[in-house]
């Protein structure tokens, strides 16, 4: 409710949004109070509801959880070998980076795990 009656009673409907763009003006200082409310609000409510509906591992979360200190390590390996291998594939860069993220993490992941079940590493990772 406070969000429409900011920006109709900040003159923002009727075309003039500068004040909203900084400054010292009560409509940005308005805005931005409501920012950090929304901001907060949803990071606690996010919280709640991971807590109340994702409260749970399965046997391949746990596993992905177990290699994640392992992945955090060699991490730059995966990425650096599916983006070589994809270097001249000519795609928009944001769809790109979206379609290689899947791949590169589950070469991670795989690899992390394999890392662990050798026998020095599993003590040490």
């Amino acid at each position: 409710v406070f969000f429409p009656l900011l920006f109709v009673g900040g003159g923002a409907a009727s075309g003039d949004t500068g004040p909203f763009m900084g400054g010292w003006h009560w409509q940005n200082f308005s805005y931005s109070v409501y920012e950090q409310i929304v901001g907060i609000s949803l990071m606690l409510g996010l919280l709640g509801l991971f807590k109340v509906v994702f409260n749970g591992q399965g046997k391949l979360v746990k596993a992905l959880s177990d290699s994640t200190y392992t992945v955090y390590i060699i991490h730059a390996i995966p990425i650096l070998l599916v983006t070589w291998s994809f270097h001249d594939w000519e795609f928009p860069l944001l769809p790109k980076f979206a379609i290689l993220s899947l791949p590169t993490l589950a070469v991670s992941f795989t690899l992390g795990w394999l890392i662990r079940k050798l026998p020095l590493a599993s003590k040490v990772l």
